[in-house]
């Protein structure tokens, strides 16, 4: 039946406080009261709630011949559009508002929920081939205009990176920065209350058979080194592991069931609301919050 008000605690900088209101929102952003709260307890209402969702596809593929990550780029984009289509034809909610971005060409759909138009948008999305160098700064630079661009926006709203790895192909010199600026990007969205989730578009993968027969060992390892693909994709997912984690969001990969995917990360089963209030004097200082839950399961 769900977790009730009694389930949970709220401690504002260590001090308990009463919970002033309660509520929980089904995976349409429908307001539902629990079985055993009335409607005027909780303010329920049936009207759906707005969600504002940016559909992010990484576009851009690396233009190195022989690159498997380059390869999975290719095959992962034809695959995170099909079940993305499949997702606005069949799972779309009351109160859904989508806008379609490309990393390579920002804003290409503003706000709607008329599915021909996404999926018009959504068909016509290629692949745009660029050099590997500087090209996961330009990446992350086009996710933190996302994150700016939906920080400004109202109510309920979420990030969904649709990606098949970044160009993991970095010196040790240019990792410093690239954390730092996947850092500044998770600030801001956290400073914004905005969640990114990242969905992988490379499904299960495996690494090619390594070579055999009589080799001097040396060569046999750099040889093994070589043919190992999985490696270089493991390394492209680091971005996305480390932007949905990072802003308590949820990295959904090693999977070839993408549509699931899209439904996991858009449309989450319930979510609780929960408001206080204060009575004590303001401060002017921070004041960590902790929710915790006293339900025994």
């Amino acid at each position: 039946d769900g977790l009730q008000e009694s389930d949970f605690e709220i401690y504002d900088a260590g001090t308990k406080r009463e919970i002033r209101s309660f509520s929980v929102l089904d995976s349409g952003g429908r307001s539902k009261a629990p079985a055993a709260l009335s409607a005027a307890q909780t303010g329920a209402s049936n009207t759906p709630q707005t969600r504002y969702i940016a559909l992010l596809f990484d576009d851009f593929i690396v233009d190195a011949p022989g690159s498997p990550l380059k390869d999975a780029q290719q095959k992962g984009l034809a695959s995170l559009k099909i079940a993305a289509e499949r997702f606005v034809k069949e799972s779309l909610q009351p109160g859904d508002q989508i806008s379609v971005f490309s990393t390579a060409r920002g804003q290409i759909l503003p706000f709607t929920r008329e599915v021909p138009k996404l999926l018009d948008c959504i068909r016509k999305l290629n692949g745009n081939y660029r050099d590997p160098m500087f090209l996961k700064a330009v990446v992350l630079s086009a996710i933190g205009d996302v994150v700016t661009y939906m920080a400004k926006m109202p109510a309920y709203r979420m990030v969904l990176l649709a990606s098949s790895g970044n160009n993991a192909e970095l010196g040790p010199n240019d990792l410093p920065l690239s954390h730092a600026r996947e850092r500044t990007i998770i600030t801001r969205a956290l400073a914004a209350g905005l969640v990114i989730n990242a969905l992988d578009g490379k499904g299960l993968y495996t690494d090619a058979p390594g070579p055999s027969g009589p080799l001097p060992e040396a060569f046999r390892a750099k040889l093994e080194a070589l043919s190992r693909p999985k490696l270089v994709l493991d390394l492209s997912n680091e971005p996305l592991a480390s932007l949905s984690y990072g802003t308590g969001g949820s990295f959904f990969h090693n999977s070839n069931d993408l549509v699931k995917g899209f439904k996991e990360l858009i449309q989450p089963d319930v979510r609780y609301l929960l408001a206080f209030s204060s009575d004590a004097p303001r401060d002017g200082r921070y004041h960590p919050l902790k929710v915790k839950l006293t339900a025994p399961n």
